[in-house]
Order: C-alpha cells, then structure tokens, then sequence
C-alpha cells in the first residue's frame, strides 16, 4: 500500500513542478477522489512553493448533499486553506440533466478562477471515469478523435489522477484514515454512466481480469490515432488550402485522396478556423458530403451549415458564406450602408493604408446630386482609360477571376445619370482629373 500513496504523491508533485503552477484551484465534491487529490496536493507543499484554495458546488439534488458540503468546508478550516463554495438555486422549471448540472458547476468554477488570479484548476478525474467514458462514447461512435476519453489537460484545467485508478485512490485514502462521503446516487444504474460502472464493468471483469488494462491500452490507442489526424489535418491546411477573395478553395482531387474521417475533420478546421463557425456533423450528414465531392456534377452546391455553402467548380471546391443580398438601389447619404458583410461609408478623410480600391474619392456636389449603392446589371460598363473606352462589368469579373456564383454579391458605386463609377475592391472609373474642393471619400470595409 505504501508503493501505491508513494506512486500518486510523486506523480502529484511532479505535475505541479512540472507545469510550473503557482496558484491552484482545487474542486473538492467530499468523495473519495478528490479528498484524496487535496492530500496529496497539500502533502506536496512540503517540497513545492505554491499556493493553493478548494472550491466546492453543492447541486442540491441528494439528501446528503449538504453533508458533502459540511465536509469540504471542516478540511479548509482545518488545514486553514481558503474555501469558495456555492450551491445551485432549485428552479421547478429547469430539467435537472447531467449536461445542466455541469455547466452550472463549471460556471461557478471558472467564476472564482478569473476572479481569483489563479493559473490552474484540479479535478479529481481518474482512469476509471477514463475507461467509463471511453464505453460511453464507443456506444455512440467510432469515431478516434471522440474516443480519445477525457483530456489531462485543456486549457486552465488539469486532471492530474487521470492515470489513478479507483482502486489506489481508495488504498490512499485508507492509508492516510481519511474522511469522504459516498454519493449514493452512483448506485443508480438508469443513468448509463452508473450502469457502466456498476453492471458492465464488473460483468467484464469476471470474463477477463485484464479488462480495464486493456480499455487503457485502446484509449492511448486512439490518442495516438487522434494527433496522427490532427498532424494530417493541419499540414493539408498548411500545404492545399488557398484564401482568397473571402472564399477557401481546395482542389477537389486533393481531398478525395484522404479517407472519409480525415475529410471530416479538414472540413471542421476550415469552419472553425475560416469562418468562426461551428460544425456538427453527423455521420449521415459527412456520408452525403462524400457523395457530392464524388459526383461527377460540376457546379453544383452543398450547405455544410447554416451559413456556409460548399461549390464544386471545375476541380476545386470552394467554401463561402451564403449571400443575403437581394436586388437593391440604395441613395449614399451620410449613413452606414451594410451590404454582404461589408459597410459603406462616406467619411472626411483616408488613411494612407487603406488599399486604392477599398476607397473612392467624391465632393459635396457629387454626393448632393445623387450617387447610388445598386446591384449591377448585365449592361452595366465602365470607363476604364483616359480615351473614353469602357468595359462590360461581366468582363472585369472575369478577368478579376471572380467566380460566377459570386459576382451577384458584388455591387456597383453609380451616379445620377447611372454611370457606374467604382466597383468596390475591384475597378475605379478612369478619371484623369482628381476632385479638389469639398473632398469626401466612399470607404468599403469588410465587417468583423
């Protein structure tokens, strides 16, 4: 017993050194876990300088819940250690579910940790609740990177007894006579989690004693799977990914080359990483995305969420958010003018940064007889040298590589007699002589 408290104070301490931790919040609920964790926490003060406080939320959903509470509270006053707590409001109209209950204690958490200047947080996970979660994903998917089963270390947070099991918790604690309560909720198979736990787990372990050694060694499995991926992934984005004009284009040859689930998740990172979006995709919905990358179709589109689209075109497959533009025939005054994510706007002066198309030069006179924001239109054209010749706006797409799904996305600057003037971040009306007097400036802008 005594190689097992060495094995977990050791490997405490060296996790607090090694990360550098100065300032620990421990999440204390009283079982058995995390009291052993704040042991062995505090027994590493002996050989380590940092600080550290215990925080505990009491979910008000079991009897003996406030007993937990009483408990967490008598370890900080004993040990003189500084206790945050806090306790759910009941409200008749919330569904208490397990996703409700933990989001409601982490916001509490993460409160006290911003507030409190602290670098870390501590939970008391371990391999068993590893393993627990790792059965409970595999009943959903197959999918490596979910069944990578809970992370050590994301972000602020850290699970230092991930590689614990159960078993040498409860050795610790025995050793060491400590006190913790034991939530008899865990007793209730109907949450599929308990059912895990309490009926599959030990009916496995009867069949094969090596069971839970081996749902480790398939765990590590799929985190190595995970961050081969997650290499993959991201030197495809490094290497076949081009950002241009607002949109992502990817030759549609280089994707179909990667297998299905490296797809999913080259898809995902773009969303993310692109458009600032989120994307849940279902194995029903990845099977038809497959299908339309394989389709011999061209030009033709896919919705991979609420505001983006996917168009296949020749042999690249282009990514954009979906336009809301209808036609329209805006006057320019002193107002904002929104259109497509970008911002009009008629401004005194221009910083000498500003790209030579993403601003056009005006007066007073100009604006006062009328100039107009408007879609353009097939025979539109426009001046583009000192002798007068003029451009189809069609042609100067085409030449700007303009793409013609996009082109109805774009609109023209025109002025009172409908001459287009400015095509904005694409072509200015040749004019020999510049405006002098009353200057104002049309400015285009993307918005964030």
């Amino acid at each position: 017993m005594k190689k097992i408290t060495n094995k977990i104070n050791n490997k405490i301490r060296k996790y607090i050194k090694n990360n550098n931790l100065k300032n620990i919040l421990l999440c204390v609920s009283g079982g058995a876990d995390s009291i052993v964790l704040f042991h062995s926490v505090l027994k590493s003060k002996q050989y380590l300088d940092f600080n550290f406080s215990i925080c505990h939320y009491n979910h008000m959903t079991r009897k003996k819940s406030n007993l937990d509470a009483l408990l967490c509270m008598n370890v900080a006053k004993k040990y003189k250690i500084t206790f945050y707590n806090d306790s759910m409001l009941i409200n008749t109209n919330t569904k208490m579910n397990e996703t409700n209950l933990r989001n409601n204690r982490y916001s509490f958490i993460n409160k006290i940790y911003h507030n409190n200047n602290f670098d870390s947080i501590f939970t008391a996970h371990h391999a068993d609740d590893q393993i627990e979660t790792y059965l409970m994903r595999k009943n959903q998917t197959n999918d490596s990177m979910i069944l990578t089963g809970i992370r050590k270390k994301y972000k602020n947070l850290h699970r230092p007894l991930l590689e614990i099991s159960k078993d040498e918790i409860y050795s610790y604690a025995k050793f060491y006579k400590l006190n913790w309560n034991e939530d008899e909720s865990n007793k209730n198979i109907n949450h599929l989690r308990n059912n895990i736990r309490n009926t599959i787990i030990p009916n496995m372990i009867v069949k094969d004693l090596n069971f839970k050694n081996k749902m480790l060694d398939k765990i590590n499995f799929s985190i190595e799977k995970s961050k081969l991926i997650k290499d993959k992934v991201n030197a495809f984005l490094e290497s076949k990914v081009v950002f241009r004009n607002e949109r992502i284009f990817i030759n549609k040859g280089f994707l179909l080359k990667e297998e299905d689930f490296v797809i999913k998740y080259i898809i995902k990172k773009i969303i993310s990483l692109y458009f600032k979006d989120k994307l849940n995709f279902s194995n029903k919905h990845l099977s038809n995305f497959i299908f339309f990358l394989r389709n011999k179709n061209n030009n033709i589109n896919f919705q991979i969420c609420k505001n983006i689209i996917i168009l296949k075109y020749n042999d690249d497959v282009v990514f954009y958010k979906k336009s809301f533009i209808s036609n329209k025939n805006i006057k320019i005054i002193n107002d904002n003018i929104n259109w497509n994510f970008h911002r009009l706007s008629v401004v005194d002066t221009i910083n000498d940064n500003y790209y030579n198309l993403n601003f056009f030069e005006t007066n007073i006179i100009e604006l006062n007889l009328g100039l107009f924001l408007r879609s353009w239109n097939s025979n539109d054209v426009i001046v583009y040298n000192e002798k007068g010749n003029k451009k189809k706006i069609k042609k100067v797409f085409s030449e700007s590589k303009i793409l013609p799904l996009f082109r109805k996305e774009i609109p023209v600057i025109v002025n009172y007699k409908n001459e287009v003037l400015w095509i904005p971040g694409i072509k200015k009306k040749y004019n020999k002589n510049n405006l002098i007097n009353n200057k104002k400036y049309l400015l285009w802008q993307k918005l964030i």
